[in-house]
């Protein structure tokens, strides 16, 4: 038998549950392939802290 602090773990996490969310907002995921086809796209040369650096200017 379950504790009343598991039964509202449960309940918690059901009401929080990020994916549920999501879904029930009508929204979907990040497509993982179709970004990583982008970055590879792009092809960029320059080293992150470079990139980095340009942002703080």
């Amino acid at each position: 038998m379950t504790s009343f602090a598991e039964k509202k773990l449960e309940l918690i996490r059901q009401k929080f549950d990020a994916d549920a969310i999501r879904k029930n907002r009508g929204r979907v995921g990040h497509n993982k392939a179709k970004i990583m086809q982008l970055i590879q796209e792009m092809d960029v040369q320059e080293p992150i802290e470079q990139l980095l650096a340009q942002l703080t200017k």
